[in-house]
């Protein structure tokens, strides 16, 4: 087994690796360039996050944080367009740790031996001084080898490092923000929808008793996109299960009632998609989407 660790242009140049690689198993990437030119990813052509199944810890700089949530960034150049690479890593464990008082270049060993710390004033971020970024890349430094000692050599204190919130772990506040994806995540609730509701809210429930998932973020989203996979495969009734697993998870969520109305409607049930866009419209009076579906379905 091979385990790469990596900073800026070395992450992406670890990820083409890796996708040709099969000895390759583990990654762990400080501020990885390839967050940032997904376009060059795209025209290496043979690269495809998406279907990498190893597990990948990536350190991020608190800069330019909202790159996921557009997915699909357009930078000033045709290298940094295209889909997030993060976003994309569906198939392998992601654990994203945003160091919020880091700059790119401090997250480089030889950036922090530099004694000229003024010449680089320009490169911290405000309201944290050089202190703060030495202390931040011990921890980057100690969670890195966490991640390793887990999934290299399967140690259980590792594991039980990274299941422990930052806080726990000691980590000063302000430091760091922890999110962490499954990568079997989409697929065990994919094939529990296949044989119902009960079983698609079972696999929900046994997900999030699992102490590391503490740092999982957007399930509501991807349970979400998953239904409406089911709708454009033709299978309602599995997209249904899911749209319930949402409301009953997240029951004050305008849009997943808003999206188990669509299920409904793809069956047929018309009452129940009424009842699903009426409570939508109740928590969001500014749902268009359905009040137009109700307008419909009276008629």
């Amino acid at each position: 087994m091979v385990s790469v660790v990596s900073f800026s242009w070395g992450g992406i140049s670890s990820l083409f690796a890796a996708a040709r690689d099969p000895r390759i198993k583990v990654l762990a990437e400080m501020d990885g360039s390839m967050r940032y030119y997904p376009g060059l990813v795209t025209a290496a052509e043979d690269v495809h996050p998406e279907q990498l199944k190893i597990p990948l810890l990536f350190f991020a700089a608190n800069d330019m944080s909202y790159i996921e949530n557009l997915d699909n960034y357009r930078g000033p150049s045709n290298d940094r367009i295209g889909r997030s690479v993060l976003n994309a890593w569906t198939h392998g464990n992601l654990l994203t740790v945003n160091m919020l008082g880091m700059s790119h270049p401090e997250f480089c060993s030889m950036f922090q031996r530099m004694k000229n710390a003024a010449t680089f004033a320009e490169d911290q971020v405000a309201d944290y001084g050089r202190e703060d970024a030495n202390a931040s890349y011990s921890w980057v430094a100690l969670y890195a080898l966490q991640f390793l000692n887990a999934y290299v050599k399967h140690e259980a204190p590792a594991k039980a490092f990274l299941a422990r919130s930052s806080d726990e772990n000691g980590v000063p506040k302000h430091i760091m923000e922890i999110r962490y994806r499954p990568g079997s995540f989409a697929e065990t609730m994919r094939s529990a929808a296949r044989t119902g509701e009960e079983s698609a809210w079972k696999a929900f429930q046994n997900f999030a008793a699992d102490s590391m998932h503490r740092y999982v973020s957007g399930e509501e989203q991807m349970i979400n996109r998953l239904g409406y996979a089911f709708l454009q495969e033709k299978d309602p009734l599995s997209a249904v299960a899911l749209f319930k697993v949402n409301t009953k998870a997240y029951p004050d969520s305008a849009n997943a009632w808003d999206s188990l109305g669509d299920g409904y409607e793809a069956t047929n049930d018309v009452q129940d998609a009424r009842a699903a866009y009426a409570r939508s419209v109740e928590l969001n009076p500014n749902n268009e989407h359905a009040k137009g579906e109700l307008a419909k379905l009276r008629n």
